[in-house]
């Protein structure tokens, strides 16, 4: 069990890597008044949104370790996980959008 607890603890490695897209899109959005970068920002709070839960759940999940009865229980949160990963992309692609539309 302590698998997911690991794989739900790298979801602070992507909260960190979505805080970095947020700052350039933000640097893009005041530097050069892309508005096209404001859907990459509104994506952000998404993407914290679902980093908070992850971490929670990460560290209930740890707690967890060695009752099997808590497989169910982690399929639910791993969905949550993946749902970091989604907002994690969007981010990206309004990102990229953002730079290259404008």
């Amino acid at each position: 069990m302590n698998f997911a607890a690991s794989v739900l603890r790298s979801g602070a490695v992507i909260a960190q890597a979505g805080h970095v897209l947020a700052v350039v899109a933000g640097f893009g959005w005041f530097a050069t008044g892309r508005w096209a970068l404001t859907p990459s920002l509104l994506a952000w709070f998404l993407h914290c949104y679902t980093a908070l839960r992850v971490a929670i759940d990460a560290a209930l999940f740890a707690d967890l370790t060695g009752r099997e009865d808590a497989l169910d229980d982690w399929l639910v949160r791993f969905r949550l996980w993946k749902l970091q990963l989604a907002a994690f992309a969007l981010q990206v692609i309004l990102l990229a959008l953002g730079w290259l539309g404008s």
